[in-house]
C-alpha cells in the first residue's frame, strides 16, 4: 500500500505515464456535473457524490466548481466524498476538504457512486488457449528477474469462461478480472438509492473475447505517455490495465437489484 504504483504522485496527467479525461480539460467535469444536477431533483435534502478511486482529488475539485457555477443549490446540498486506498492521495483529498476512506470502508450512499478508469486497473488472471486446453499464465522469479510460466487453468477460471460461453482458440490470450465485479458488487451493495456511474473502456462478452479482434487480449503497459512493453519489466513503475468486461459488472450490479 505504501510503495505501489498508484501511491506515487505524478503518475497521471501531462508528463506522467498516461492521461485521463479530468487531467486534460475541465469539460469532462462540467458534463458530469450537468447530468448529476439533473438527477439531484429526484432527491430531497443532502445527496452524496462519492468518487471511487478518486486519486488526489482533481476531478472532485473540478466537479465541485462546475456545480457551484451551474447549479449552486445542488452544490450546497451535495456531500462530496472519496474512496481511495492510497494514503498519499488521501492526504491530498483532505487538503481539498473531501472526506475520504479506504476501499474496504463501510459505506452507505444515497446519490451517485462515480468512477473514472477504476475497473481497468483491477487485478486480472491471464489465460491462453492451447491444444492441450486452457492454460493460466503465472509469474515466477528466476535468475534475478520475473519470468512467465504456465499451468493448466483452475476450475474456477474455466468456470468463468464457461459461464459466459467463451472458448479460447489455440494461442489466443485473454484476461479475467475476478476482482472487478467483486468491487462493483460492494459498491452496488452500498447504494441505498441512486446510480453507479462508471466511465471506462471495455466491451461486452462477444467483443471482449473475440479471437480475431483480440487474439492477444487487452493487457497493456503505459509508461511516460507511451503504450507497449513487457508487463514484467519495471514492476511497480509502469501502469498496467486490461479492458473491462461489461457483462461481468452488469451481472454483479444486478445481483444487488440494480438495473
Amino acid at each position: 500500500p505504501e510503495g505501489g504504483y498508484y501511491s506515487r504522485v505524478g503518475r497521471v496527467g501531462e508528463g506522467g505515464d498516461f492521461v485521463t479525461s479530468p487531467t486534460l480539460d475541465p469539460a469532462f467535469a462540467r458534463a458530469i456535473a450537468r447530468r448529476f444536477a439533473a438527477d439531484a431533483r429526484h432527491f430531497e435534502g443532502a445527496i452524496d457524490f462519492l468518487e471511487a478511486g478518486a486519486g488526489e482529488g482533481a476531478f472532485l475539485r473540478e466537479l465541485r466548481q462546475a456545480l457551484e457555477e451551474q447549479a449552486s443549490e445542488v452544490a450546497r446540498r451535495t456531500l462530496f466524498r472519496a474512496l481511495e486506498r492510497s494514503a498519499t492521495a488521501r492526504q491530498s483529498l483532505a487538503r481539498l476538504e473531501f472526506p475520504s476512506a479506504g476501499l474496504d470502508a463501510p459505506l452507505e450512499v444515497e446519490g451517485w457512486i462515480f468512477s473514472n478508469e477504476l475497473f481497468d486497473a483491477q487485478p486480472c488472471d491471464l489465460l491462453v488457449g492451447s491444444d492441450a486446453g486452457v492454460l493460466e499464465r503465472l509469474v515466477d522469479w528466476r535468475n534475478n528477474r520475473f519470468i512467465w510460466t504456465s499451468r493448466p487453468a483452475t476450475a474456477e477460471l474455466l468456470g468463468d469462461l464457461d459461464h459466459y460461453g467463451v472458448s479460447l482458440a489455440p494461442g489466443q490470450q485473454t484476461e479475467i478480472s475476478r476482482e472487478a465485479p467483486r468491487l462493483y458488487g460492494r459498491l452496488a451493495g452500498a447504494l441505498r438509492r441512486g446510480r453507479i456511474v462508471t466511465v471506462d473502456y471495455g466491451h461486452r462478452t462477444r467483443a471482449r473475447f473475440h479471437s480475431f479482434a483480440r487474439p492477444g487480449g487487452t493487457l497493456a503497459v503505459h509508461r511516460r505517455g507511451r503504450r507497449g512493453g513487457d508487463p514484467l519489466e519495471r514492476v511497480g513503475e509502469t501502469d498496467l490495465t486490461a479492458h473491462v468486461h461489461w457483462d461481468a459488472l452488469i451481472e454483479a450490479g444486478g445481483d444487488y437489484g440494480g438495473s
